[in-house]
């Protein structure tokens, strides 16, 4: 088939045979939407989703129910979307700006002051935070890690005291 009349009624063969591929609709498949708009920020739960018919190729990347109780919305998400992991984030427990008590503990000795928060972060993330008695520096942040809302310890760093507040022996 390498003459030119043999090159010809093979593309004019290919031309007129049936696209079957793509003439089928694409297969519909159940999957889980979001029942009602979900504001950006907003916890998310099993009670927020029902079932729909989608296509396929839609319904590839959506996440079951169960791998969404309990995370973030990370953008507005409006009534009958299909939720993926880029639209999710772990539950913020402080926020950028809000007021925060930073506390070190080691041993018997706890010192405590208030600061704000310079980032968001979830449960177990470091997030950084200033002291509201020393605002003049940026560079003078302090790391945190957070155990809970609005409780941070200092991650690893012991505290030193001088040798003339070591505890004596009694006589």
């Amino acid at each position: 088939m390498s003459t030119p009349l043999g090159r010809a009624a093979l593309f004019a063969l290919l031309a007129s045979a049936p696209a079957i591929a793509w003439a089928q609709p694409p297969e519909a498949v159940r999957v889980a939407v979001l029942d009602h708009p979900i504001a950006r920020g907003d916890v998310l739960a099993l009670a927020d989703f029902t079932e729909d018919q989608r296509p396929a190729a839609q319904a590839r990347m959506a996440l079951p129910p169960r791998d969404c109780a309990g995370l973030e919305a990370r953008r507005a998400l409006p009534s009958g979307s299909i939720v993926m992991a880029s639209d999710l984030m772990p539950q913020q427990l402080v926020r950028r700006g809000e007021p925060v008590m930073i506390r070190v503990v080691s041993g018997g000795l706890t010192i405590s002051a208030s600061g704000r928060a310079l980032a968001s972060g979830a449960k177990g993330e470091m997030v950084r935070v200033v002291t509201k008695h020393h605002q003049p520096n940026p560079r003078r942040h302090r790391r945190r890690h957070r155990f809970g809302p609005h409780r941070r310890t200092l991650k690893n760093d012991p505290i030193r005291l001088p040798p003339s507040a070591e505890p004596k022996e009694p006589l």
